[in-house]
């Protein structure tokens, strides 16, 4: 009986840092997005407390971004990353993402992300060229595309000013 206590008590301790992650963040209108903990605009504490992660931000080199950091899920196909202010501007997701964004899924067809999502759909150059939709006011997500189907989709704020501090526009959001 001694051992069996001994042995959930420890049990208990070692599950209580999951009973703190975060659960997924419910689709919305400004957030069609199933599949994640977090948005746009959360910071790196934030997102290492929904996901379990105990790994510092790495540095990565961006062209777009500076003093970009990033973390990372590999095995969920999720990216995270960080502005100079510590702020989230980008997700990238790829294999291993089992969620939707705008209604879209990994491996959609051309066709079936056109047919979705074809009026909002355009070719854009910048910072984040490519196919780009504006999907809600809040999010713009670029898809990329492999032998015809969707294989990466990054999600990033539209309008994005690597200057501005994308977290102070994101807090004065409503509370979601």
């Amino acid at each position: 009986m001694r051992g069996t206590i001994a042995t959930l008590a420890a049990l208990a301790w070692l599950l209580a840092p999951l009973a703190s992650i975060a659960q997924e963040i419910p689709e919305s209108p400004d957030w069609p997005v199933t599949g994640l903990r977090v948005r746009l605009g959360a910071s790196a504490t934030e997102v290492q407390r929904a996901y379990g992660l105990t790994e510092a931000p790495q540095s990565t080199p961006s062209s777009v971004i500076p003093n970009q950091t990033q973390l990372r899920r590999p095995a969920q196909g999720k990216w995270f990353f960080f502005d100079q202010h510590n702020c989230l501007v980008n997700i990238r997701l790829e294999n291993g993402f089992d969620g939707a964004v705008a209604g879209v899924r990994l491996g959609d067809t051309s066709k079936a992300l056109h047919d979705r999502l074809g009026p909002l759909l355009s070719h854009r150059s910048g910072p984040f060229a490519g196919l780009l939709g504006d999907v809600s006011p809040t999010l713009s997500v670029r898809f990329d595309l492999w032998n015809g189907k969707v294989s990466k989709l990054f999600l990033v704020p539209p309008h994005y000013d690597k200057n501005a501090s994308f977290c102070k526009v994101v807090s004065a959001l409503p509370e979601r």
